[in-house]
């Protein structure tokens, strides 16, 4: 029992419900001191919750490095001794066992998602008494498409990405390990989160959340969900810098990028579209949590809101989300399909470079959601030619991967099979696509459920198939042992036919008529009621291969067949080294000779392992001066957050230009203190600048001054943004103007506390352990940040006070 009290997640979890009990009962005495009423469940449990978070992650231990940096103290090694099973509940900075932890966490958590489907699609089928009611039935349907999107999707592609981009591209491990393992703690409590929510009240909303049902009429489940996904989110956030900055920085020595297996092309794509598109969701529900918690009005019509906002700012992450659910997937397919077919990928380069064009494709067509829902009509066809573009690039990769196939020696292992569905399903799910971006059919079929067929087929053919035959594939890599293949064809055939009696049935009762998030029929019954019936049987199919896969794994994991170190004779990089990988993943640095795919070529060589040994100091401090990869995560992080305050721009222009009078002439805001801000802002960016310099001098006294001195000015400007805000003559809650003015000065305002922050830790370090020109990434860091703050403050100061 000690033992098991020893483990971080263990000790982190009770933590964390005692700290959201503590964060509760304190918001509790503090409303009833300031004479509200001690108990409103939304902004009672939502602080509650976050104290609880943070307390979970601080005795988790993931703050202790930094913590230690920021003051000055001597750092301390944190890899493990040994390689144990209490590494995979520890907090551990290895990326094998961060991957292995995404991975069970998304296994975990799946068939919860599956078995929600089985429910919905037993009501559905309608063959005796309702098993949940209409609202239960929206619940249940909304919360497992949000488990699968957020809290399996997401961790399991991080997951694979973790595990195997530093493998294959030759790196010892990720760019930021302590980030890494930060990343990975907010899924936990996130899947908690959204499954604990079907207890705390039936919400009604599908998975899109729309206000205003999501704003105003639903209970505390609500919150939980909006919690839970925001930080899924933010993991997603920081694992996609961490795979863009490993990938590129740390590649072995030649891998040039046409040189690179396309899963990693895959990766990147996949988590570009995270870094830039997730910000636009993430501030999509927060407006909605501000609403329900701080009764604001971005959505109100009768304050000034609009609800189409939030379609505007959801769409546009969720239609590239889908290419984010997919885009490793298919990287997926082209991996295994070569190794079974004994012949080089047809086409690598424009296969490698189809997923940033996909990627790219996937910005603009976000506008189709949106064809029934009132858009100018001059925009359907834009977006309509854009929608049909982005299955350009797809089909070059669907072209390539049967062009491979073509005259292979085709080896039908259960991994081969998976992908052979994989292809085939993703194909109906792509083909039914297009008629969904063409504005007449659009429009007949908007929100049935051929939308829900086409989806699934996608997201079937491009995320679940692929994930089961990567499994099967990956599986010996990192146990040293093969699955079961009799029980993975069993599976096989029972998955392929559960997605096809699922996905031909939504589209054949998308065209009858009926509604997609209908507890009831509103269409004819009968044929209806068979079409439901089918995919029922699919939903039970599903569940059982669910079932199987998860044995497999436990079972194999102790009994299976010892798999050797290439047990497909696979000639990516991953398979370079023994399985399972060292902790350093290869006992010496590869060199890379050619591009991946040269199967049934005589003479191709991909790598070799050779020469200079591995430094046992970390990759990253291998970097030459100035070419570290905390730049480039830096640089990518305040990318993300440009794109978080655009989010906010754009909700301000919209609310604006819809709405009349704009500002109201009673909720003016006082431009003296916010020139007399802006005039700090820029002596604080001068005197970060002086900080820099004296780095450069070597003049420790000039460093210390000029950290000093921007301390004090960001100190001053956010005493002067609080008395801006006590003086002004309107309130959050006043109108939707009130709600995006305290909204993007308030963000603006966290980020500067937060830099105030950092200018206090350096100055700690620079008193304690001084900075010299060669080791000052850390002020070069600060600098960069707060540059950024400072800019961001004149767009908001010039949106708010100039142009108004």
């Amino acid at each position: 029992m000690k033992n098991i009290f020893s483990l971080d997640a263990i000790r982190g979890a009770l933590a964390g419900l005692g700290g959201t009990g503590a964060g509760v009962v304190i918001t509790m005495l503090v409303r009833r001191a300031i004479g509200l009423p001690a108990w409103n469940s939304s902004p009672v449990m939502t602080i509650g919750i976050l104290t609880g978070v943070l307390v979970y992650l601080a005795t988790l231990g993931v703050f202790n490095y930094w913590a230690r940096w920021a003051v000055g103290a001597e750092l301390k090694e944190e890899r493990p001794s040994a390689p144990t099973w209490t590494r995979y509940f520890n907090v551990d900075t290895n990326h094998k066992v961060i991957g292995v932890q995404y991975l069970a966490a998304a296994l975990f958590f799946l068939p919860f998602a599956v078995a929600l489907q089985v429910l919905g699609r037993l009501h559905m089928a309608q063959l005796g008494p309702t098993v949940v009611s209409a609202g239960e039935y929206e619940t249940i349907i909304g919360t497992h498409g949000l488990t699968m999107f957020f809290i399996v999707v997401l961790p399991a592609w991080s997951g694979f990405m973790n595990y195997f981009v530093p493998l294959m591209i030759g790196a010892r491990d990720m760019a930021f390990p302590r980030l890494n393992a930060f990343s990975f703690w907010f899924v936990p409590p996130a899947g908690l989160l959204v499954a604990f929510s079907l207890a705390a009240g039936s919400f009604d909303t599908g998975w899109t959340a729309y206000p205003p049902l999501s704003s105003s009429f639903q209970p505390l489940g609500m919150d939980m969900i909006f919690l839970g996904i925001y930080l899924s989110g933010f993991s997603s956030i920081l694992t996609a810098i961490n795979v863009l900055t490993t990938a590129f920085k740390l590649r072995a020595r030649a891998m040039t990028p046409f040189k690179m297996p396309v899963f990693v092309w895959s990766s990147l794509a996949t988590t570009g579209l995270t870094l830039v598109f997730t910000q636009f969701v993430a501030m999509a529900f927060l407006m909605i949590l501000l609403e329900r918690v701080m009764h604001m009005n971005f959505f109100r019509p009768e304050a000034g809101g609009h609800p189409l906002l939030y379609q505007y700012l959801f769409w546009f992450y969720s239609h590239p989300a889908v290419y984010v659910f997919v885009l490793p997937g298919l990287g997926i397919i082209s991996e295994i399909i070569p190794v079974f077919a004994r012949k080089p990928l047809f086409g690598y380069r424009a296969v490698a470079v189809s997923s940033p064009g996909i990627a790219l494709g996937g910005m603009f067509v976000w506008a189709h959601h949106m064809f029934a829902a009132g858009m100018a009509s001059i925009l359907r066809i834009p977006f309509m030619i854009t929608t049909l573009l982005v299955a350009v690039p797809t089909g070059v990769k669907v072209f390539a991967w049967t062009t491979t196939l073509w005259m292979g020696k085709l080896r039908m292992t259960t991994a081969f099979l998976f992908v052979l569905s994989s292809v085939i399903v993703f194909l109906i799910g792509g083909i039914t696509g297009v008629p969904l971006g063409i504005v007449p059919v659009d429009l007949y079929v908007h929100d049935t459920y051929f939308v829900v067929g086409h989806f699934h087929g996608t997201v079937f053919g491009g995320f679940l198939l692929p994930v089961m035959a990567a499994v099967y594939y990956w599986y010996p890599k990192v146990t040293g042992r093969l699955l079961s293949e009799r029980l993975g064809k069993v599976q096989w055939l029972l998955m392929t036919l559960g997605a096809g009696l699922l996905i031909i049935p939504m589209l054949g009762l998308g065209l009858l008529g009926m509604r997609r998030r209908s507890a009831v029929y509103d269409v004819p019954s009968e044929p209806v009621q068979y079409l439901h019936f089918i995919t029922m049987i699919a939903a039970f199919l599903l569940f059982a291969g669910v079932i199987i896969v998860i044995y497999n794994i436990v079972h194999s994991f102790g009994k299976g067949r010892p798999a050797g170190n290439n047990p497909w004779q696979g000639r990516t990089l991953e398979w370079h080294t023994s399985s399972p990988p060292p902790d350093d993943n290869f006992p010496e640095i590869p060199e890379v000779i050619d591009q991946p795919y040269g199967y049934g070529i005589p003479g191709a060589v991909h790598a070799v392992v050779g020469g200079k040994k591995l430094p046992g100091e970390n990759q990253m401090e291998r970097e030459q001066p100035g070419k570290s990869p905390m730049f480039l995560g830096i640089a990518l992080f305040l990318l993300s957050e440009a794109f978080l305050f655009g989010s906010l721009f754009w909700t301000y222009y919209y609310l604006r230009a819809l709405t009349p009078g704009w500002p109201p002439e009673d909720v003016r805001p006082a431009l003296p203190l916010a020139v007399l801000n802006t005039l700090i802002l820029l002596i604080s960016s001068g005197t970060m600048l002086w900080a820099e310099r004296s780095i450069r001098d070597g003049s420790r006294k000039g460093l210390a001054f000029g950290l000093a001195g921007t301390f004090i000015l960001g100190t001053a400007f956010l005493g002067i943004t609080v008395s801006e805000w006590m003086r002004e003559p309107f309130r959050p809650w006043t109108n939707a103007y009130g709600s995006i003015f305290y909204t993007l000065t308030g963000f603006h305002a966290l980020h500067v506390f937060a830099g105030v922050w950092l200018m206090l830790f350096l100055f700690i370090r620079t008193i304690r352990r001084p900075f010299t020109s060669g080791r000052s990434t850390g002020v070069a860091v600060g600098s960069w940040y707060w540059h950024f703050v400072d800019f961001v403050w004149l767009i908001v100061f010039t949106t708010l006070f100039i142009v108004r």
